[in-house]
């Protein structure tokens, strides 16, 4: 069955929409197209997928039409369903495809959006592993072999319905900080945070990229785009003695969070503890060496 990886921000998240780089990474909760028996394969007309198949002629929807979308997470979101959904239909109509006509083709059917998406979901979700990826140069850079990524744990909380985040709201906050201005103040310290990051990896400073992360963090918090549930959260991964640093992911940071740590089993056992009482679902204990993108 073809399948596709999910997939985290780790550095990147709203500045990539001002055509910035991000560093994200694959994760194991895998996305399927499975045989659709006698239910038919159906997504928001709106959404990305939605819109590609409007562009299909009959012999295309009719080849498409023998598939399900399988969402492992049911659903909750904030791990790339919407991604997932049009790069497995586009692979199966262009099965030679590399991830660079895919995202273009992603783009092509989101432009007309008010704040279009940078597609880097996409292209980590496609390419696997952990990525560096630049939309204004189309470069992809593997970091998956760079530093230590099993220190990195990762919680889900889009099973806590007091975290959702109204879209619309939502939108309005990003246009009001003019991510495509290149004076925008926000983006140009979240690009220095990131560059920041990125030297950490290519040189195994585990200390500086967690610092990197909190530092990233508190950029997002100080433009309003952090929710209380998970400025909580991160303040409580920053007491315990061995977490080098925590950030939240997605919208308004709202979907989970990233805790990086010293990689001893002290540490990750109090984490793991930690992560319990405050309801948070455990998505990876440690990135996996070599998750794999599109199948």
């Amino acid at each position: 069955m073809p399948s596709i990886a999910g997939k985290i921000f780790i550095l990147g998240e709203y500045a990539v929409l001002g055509g910035e780089g991000a560093i994200l990474a694959a994760v194991p909760e895998r996305f399927e197209l499975r045989p659709a028996g006698d239910q038919a394969l159906s997504f928001h007309p709106e959404s990305p997928a939605g819109r590609w198949l409007n562009t299909l002629d009959a012999k295309k929807l009719k080849k498409i039409s023998t598939y399900k979308f399988y969402d492992p997470r049911q659903g909750e979101g904030g791990f790339g369903a919407s991604t997932a959904q049009f790069a497995l239909i586009y692979r199966e109509l262009h099965p030679q495809a590399d991830w660079r006509q895919a995202w273009r083709a992603y783009r092509s059917v989101t432009s007309d959006e008010p704040l279009p998406p940078s597609g880097a979901d996409l292209v980590s979700q496609w390419q696997g592993g952990v990525t560096h990826f630049e939309p204004k140069t189309e470069k992809v850079q593997d970091l998956s072999t760079k530093i230590d990524w099993g220190r990195l744990m990762v919680f889900s909380a889009t099973h806590q319905s007091a975290r959702k985040v109204a879209t619309h709201e939502h939108l309005k906050q990003i246009e009001n900080l003019q991510l495509h201005n290149p004076a925008s103040l926000m983006k140009r310290k979240l690009k220095l945070i990131i560059d920041r990051g990125l030297r950490a990896i290519s040189e195994t400073q585990f200390e500086t990229l967690g610092e990197a992360l909190t530092e990233y963090a508190l950029t997002l918090k100080h433009f309003g785009l952090e929710i209380p549930e998970t400025q909580a959260d991160r303040e409580a991964f920053a007491e315990i003695p061995g977490v080098l640093g925590a950030k939240g992911m997605g919208a308004m940071q709202s979907d989970g969070i990233l805790v990086w740590t010293d990689g001893q089993i002290e540490t990750r056992e109090k984490v793991l503890s930690l992560a319990k009482t405050r309801n948070l679902k455990l998505v990876c204990d440690g990135l996996p060496k070599n998750e794999k993108g599109i199948q």
